[in-house]
C-alpha cells in the first residue's frame, strides 16, 4: 500500500526553497484577489470608480504588497 500523504517540506531541505516561493505566491494572489473583486464590483454597481471603494481596495491591497 502505497502512502500518498504529503509532508511538509521542513527548513534546510532540500526543495524549501521552492516550495516557500510557491506557498507564498498563493498567499499574495489570495491577498490582492479579495480587494480586486470588491473593486470590479462596486465599479460595475456604481458606474464609476470615484467612489469610498476605491479608497478600501487600495488599502486592501497593502497585505498583499508586504507579504511578497
Amino acid at each position: 500500500m502505497k502512502n500518498t500523504k504529503k509532508t511538509k517540506t521542513r527548513k534546510g531541505d532540500f526543495g524549501y526553497f521552492s516550495s516557500e516561493k510557491k506557498r507564498r505566491l498563493l498567499i499574495t494572489a489570495g491577498l490582492f484577489s479579495l480587494p480586486l473583486i470588491i473593486f470590479f464590483v462596486a465599479w460595475a454597481v456604481n458606474g464609476t470608480r470615484m467612489t469610498v471603494w476605491t479608497v478600501l481596495t487600495v488599502v486592501g491591497c497593502l497585505p498583499g504588497c508586504k507579504s511578497w
